[in-house]
This record gives C-alpha cells, structure tokens and sequence, in this order.
C-alpha cells in the first residue's frame, strides 16, 4: 500500500513539472502576401496593385495601407524647427492625408513618421523607385526607406528638391524585383515634406515632367499568405502543437527548413519535429463572400528551465542562460508577468560603463559584445 501511494504521487507530481514545463511562443509576421491586419487580426486584402504585363506601377500615397503621423503634428509649422513648436495637445490618430486638388494628384500625406504599401510585381527585373515629392523650405531633407521589411535606403531629397513647394520626383532606389507580392515602406518623412505618388518602373528614364501620373487601378483579391518568424526558443525540450484559430478558409503550414512545408492543423502533435526551428504559414482564402480572419497564433513546447540562471531584482526576475549568457527573459515578481518572453532569442541586454570622474560613457549591446556564460551566486548576484 506504501509503495503504491509513492508510485501515485511520483506520477502525480511527474504531471505537475511537465505542466509546468510548458510554455508558447508567440509567433511574429514576418512576411505579409496579400494580408492585412485589421484590429489586430490577420485577414486577406479586399484589393491590391498589380503590374500589368511589363509595365510601370503607380501608387498614391495616401492609399498605403497602415500611416503612422509625427506625434507632433498640431503643434508644427511646415518646415520650422523644434524651437517653433506650439502647445497644441490633439493626438496625430487624428491627422489624415490632405486634400489638395490644385497642388497635388488628389490627396498627399506629411508629417508621416511611417507609411508602408503592398503591391504586386509579374516580372523579374531591375526596378526604379521614384517618389513624387514636396519641400517645405530648401534645406538638407532626407528620409528613409525599406523593401520587404529590410532597411535599404536613404533618400537625400534636399539635393533635387532644389526649389521649396515645387513637386520633383525623387529616384529613392534601383532594386530587384521577384515575382510575387512586395513591401515598399517610408520612415522619418518629417516635418512637412510632401509625398504625392510612388512609381515603380522597369525603365531606367527619368519622368518627363514633374506632373502626377494615372494611377494604377488596383485587382481585387481572394488569397492571401502569410509567413510569420521561425522560432527556436531557448531551453526547449522538444515542439508540443500548434495553437491557433481553426477557422474556414485558412490553411495551416509547418516547415523546420524554411523551404518545404507540410500542412497541419491546431493541435496536432509536433513532436516529430524534436527540437528543430519550426517556420509556419498560413493561406487564407475568401470564402463566399467572407474574408477569414485569425489573431496570431503560438507554438506550444516543453521549456527546460534548468537552463538558465535567475537573477532577482526587487521588483523582476531576470533569466539568463548558462551557457551563453545571453538575457532571455524578464518577468514582473509583483504581477508574475513576464515583460519579455522567457526563451526569446533577441537582444534584450545592453551595458554602460562609466569610468570614474570622467563623464564620458561606452555603452554595449549584445550586437556589441555577446555574452560567453553566466554564472550564479545566489538569487541575488550574477
């Protein structure tokens, strides 16, 4: 009778720590192909702007699909500097793209920290990406841009805009284009820099004139994937299952190589996968008139917390692992929730040194030096 009340609560407690050992991790976009996030939900695009046969595309500004104002937009003056600002206190969810029929090709946008638009190219080639662009006063006007959620440019717009409140257009880049569904992205169009249309052409020719050019009518749009981060979480045992939405016209894909996927649906085991790093996708197709929506999904997997070394603060618990070093975790000791996931494999940890009396500081991020190992001395030294 002894023995048997050991060997249930062996097994009982054996229950409580494989529990207790496991965790999700939650899973970025990393690649969005004809996908919207609306609300903070995924779904398929109701339109989008395609190449036809070979030719150029030309988008309007103010049609991109997520803008992000300058924080203080009410309270500037175009072209002046910080010094001018006024106290002016309206939140930039308020601005919108302005409306000038006389001075533009419709609407323009300004004052944009961010603004990011898809497209749609047939043909594989060197593409030349012009923006039709705006200065307030001349000066030394710049920006920056991005292809694919990848930082790849940046644009001196002062040396063309040589005359303030004339339109030019702007060659941002010469880049390469494969088929398929792209990202093109603008950051840091500050302080009353006018942006009117993007066109992406094939032709090396600079545009004739500083006209605006007919837009690019968009196609509508049925299907749309998405691909999100592969994730390779540290102190994982082996994959559990896949937690997502089993929702109608969405399609569910796993891959450990980021090449070859196979489908698979929330819930099924993934423990055929051991501990390699897992890629997902997913295909969302209208159904009917329904464009399907999901949140973003989870992996779920078995976490070895042996691996780490955990340090206490008063108000955090800070994971760092063994064997390289790395801070991989921090979790709230009031709330027990954790401010960055517990696994993640992402900078987390930056260092300043100071030496004494002098002013000057170094600082260091894991990019910078990367830690080696840890080693514990009690909770509450590292």
């Amino acid at each position: 009778m002894i023995m048997k009340s050991y060997t249930a609560l062996a097994i009982l407690l054996g229950c409580i720590l494989s529990a207790a050992e496991t965790r999700l991790c939650s899973l970025a976009t990393n690649t969005l192909n004809g996908i919207l996030m609306e609300n903070g939900l995924l779904t398929v695009r109701k339109e989008m702007v395609m190449q036809q046969n070979d030719e150029a595309i030309v988008l309007e500004a103010e049609d991109a699909d997520a803008i992000f104002f300058q924080a203080d937009v009410f309270a500037r003056k175009s072209g002046a500097q910080g010094i001018d600002l006024e106290q002016i206190k309206r939140s930039a969810n308020e601005y919108t793209p302005q409306n000038d029929i006389a001075d533009a090709s419709g609407k323009y946008i300004d004052y944009c920290q961010q603004a990011v638009w898809q497209f749609k190219i047939k043909k594989h080639t060197s593409y030349f990406i012009w923006l039709r662009t705006q200065v307030p006063i001349t000066g030394n006007w710049g920006h920056t841009i991005m292809i694919d959620n990848k930082h790849v440019n940046g644009v001196n717009v002062g040396a063309v805009c040589t005359t303030a409140k004339k339109w030019y257009w702007v060659l941002a880049i010469e880049t390469g284009l494969q088929p398929g569904v792209h990202t093109f992205a603008i950051r840091d169009f500050l302080n009353g820099k006018r942006l009117d249309q993007i066109l992406i052409t094939p032709s090396k020719a600079k545009p004739e004139t500083a006209d605006a050019m007919p837009p690019t009518p968009p196609v509508k749009f049925t299907e749309g994937i998405v691909i999100f981060d592969t994730a390779e979480p540290i102190g994982i045992r082996r994959w559990k299952r896949l937690v997502a939405e089993n929702a109608p016209g969405v399609k569910w894909l796993i891959s450990d190589d980021g090449e070859h996927y196979r489908e698979t649906k929330p819930g099924d085991p993934l423990d055929s996968y051991g501990t390699k790093p897992l890629t997902v996708k997913a295909v969302l197709s209208v159904v009917g008139d329904k464009r399907p929506q999901i949140a973003l999904p989870s992996l779920e997997y078995e976490h070895d917390q042996s691996v780490f070394n955990v340090f206490q603060s008063d108000t955090a618990e800070w994971y760092f692992t063994k064997a390289e070093g790395v801070l991989s975790g921090i979790k709230s000791k009031m709330t027990g929730r954790e401010i960055q996931p517990i696994g993640q494999r992402m900078p987390m940890l930056e260092l300043t040194f100071k030496e004494p009396g002098k002013d000057e500081r170094i600082v260091l991020t894991e990019k910078d030096a990367m830690p080696q190992s840890s080693k514990g001395k009690g909770p509450s030294r590292l």
